[in-house]
C-alpha cells in the first residue's frame, strides 16, 4: 500500500476530540529534516496518525489475545509494540512518517515535480470532507486547516516521485510487455456474487445452496441476467443501481486479492461457474479484462506499483536514513500523547 493510502486510512478510523497540555507559538518549528522545517501543528498531525494506528493495532491484537484487558481505562498505554512502550512507539513512528514526507518533498523539489491537477482535486475533495467532520477537534488543539491541508497534500508527492521514476518516460520506466505479462498472471475481470455461510445453520446452508443452484441454472439457460440476480439478491434500490457490477480481482500478490482467483483465472471468457466451499457460495461469470477499457489506465498504474513498490520503498528508506534530523524538544515535549482522546463517531467515505 502506498503512502497516500496510508495517510487516508488513518483519518477513516475515528473523528478526533483531542486535548493536550501546553500552548505553542504559531509556526513554531518542532522538527527539521534535511533542509525542511516542520511546525508544531504539522508534527501534531503525524503524532495523531501514529497514535491512531497504534491503537488500532492493539485493538486488532486484542481480538485474539485475552491478555489485553480492553475494559481497563487507557489500556493502550500498558501495551508494547515492537518491544517499545506505547508512547515511544507512537513518537518514533511519527518521526518516521515525517522523514517519509520530507524525503518525497525533497526529491520532488530536486526534480521540479508538481502534484498533478487531478491528484490535487482528489486531495481537495478528501480534505473538504474530513475538515467538515473534524475541524473543531483540530482547531481547538492548535492545528489549523492550513496545516491539516499541507500535511494531507504532502503525501501526494510520493506518487509524483514514483511516477517520475517508473512511469512512461521515467528513468526506470516499466516496459508495457512486463505490465501486460503481470496483468495476465495476476488479474481477472468477472461478475461475482458471493454469500458467506461460515456461521450459518445447516438448514440455512441448504437453502442458500439451493438458491445458488437456481441462479446457476437461470444464467446458463438465459432465463436471467447476472445484473438482475445481483440486484435482487442484494436488494439494490433504483438509486443504487449501476450499469454493471463487473469487478477487477487479483491474486494474493495484489491489493485486489480474491479467494477464488486461481479458479476464475482458469475459466474461459463468459464461462459461468458455481463455486462452493465450506465458508462461502459464489456465482461467477468470467469477463474479458481487455474490455474493461475505463479501468486500464488505473490498473496499469497499480501494476507498476505491484512490480516496483518494494524496490522504491527500499531506495527511499536508504535516503530517509541519510537525512539529518534536528528536534526542538521544547516544542515536541509539550504534546502529551496520553491525554489524546477520541470520540466513537466514524465518518463514512465513498472514495
Amino acid at each position: 500500500m502506498n503512502i497516500i493510502k496510508k495517510s487516508i486510512a488513518f483519518i477513516l478510523i475515528a473523528v478526533l476530540a483531542l486535548s493536550f497540555c501546553g500552548c505553542h507559538k504559531p509556526n513554531e518549528v518542532a522538527i527539521k529534516i534535511g533542509d525542511l522545517s516542520f511546525t508544531s501543528g504539522y508534527y501534531l498531525c503525524a503524532l495523531i496518525e501514529s497514535d491512531m494506528s497504534a491503537r488500532q493495532e492493539i485493538d486488532t491484537k486484542a481480538q485474539t489475545d485475552d491478555s489485553i484487558d480492553t475494559s481497563k481505562e487507557n489500556y493502550y498505554f500498558s501495551q508494547k509494540l515492537e518491544d517499545k512502550d506505547f508512547v515511544t512507539y507512537v513518537k518514533d513512528n511519527a518521526l518516521t512518517k515525517l522523514k517519509e514526507l520530507a524525503s518525497f518533498k525533497i526529491k520532488a523539489k530536486e526534480n521540479n515535480l508538481k502534484i498533478s491537477e487531478e491528484e490535487l482535486a482528489n486531495a481537495d475533495a478528501y480534505i473538504s470532507y474530513y475538515w467538515s467532520t473534524m475541524s473543531e477537534s483540530f482547531e481547538n488543539n492548535g492545528v489549523s486547516k492550513e496545516t491539516f491541508t499541507e500535511y494531507f497534500k504532502d503525501a501526494y508527492y510520493a506518487d509524483a516521485y514514483f511516477d517520475f521514476i517508473y512511469d512512461k518516460g521515467g528513468k526506470k520506466e516499466v516496459a508495457s510487455a512486463d505490465i501486460e505479462k503481470y496483468k495476465k498472471e495476476n488479474y481477472a475481470y468477472a461478475d461475482i456474487l458471493t454469500k458467506d455461510i461460515s456461521t450459518a445453520e445447516d438448514s440455512e446452508k441448504d437453502a442458500a445452496k439451493k438458491q445458488f443452484e437456481e441462479f446457476e441454472k437461470a444464467l446458463k439457460n438465459n432465463k436471467s441476467t447476472f445484473k438482475d440476480i445481483y440486484e435482487s439478491f442484494n436488494n439494490i434500490t433504483d438509486e443504487q443501481k449501476q450499469e454493471s457490477y463487473t469487478s477487477v480481482i487479483g491474486s494474493s500478490k495484489t491489493d485486489y486479492e480474491n479467494e477464488n482467483f486461481d479458479t476464475i483465472k482458469k475459466m474461459s471468457v463468459d464461462e459461468i461457474k458455481y463455486i462452493k466451499t465450506d465458508i462461502s457460495l459464489t456465482i461467477v461469470i468470467k469477463r474479458d479484462l481487455a474490455k474493461a477499457t475505463d479501468q486500464q489506465d488505473a490498473l496499469n498504474k497499480q501494476i507498476i506499483h505491484d512490480l516496483k513498490d518494494e524496490e522504491f520503498n527500499k531506495d527511499m528508506k536508504t535516503f530517509q536514513d541519510s537525512l539529518k534530523v534536528t528536534e526542538n524538544k521544547s516544542a515536541t515535549k509539550r504534546f502529551n500523547i496520553k491525554k489524546f482522546k477520541y470520540s466513537t463517531q466514524t465518518p463514512t467515505v465513498n472514495a
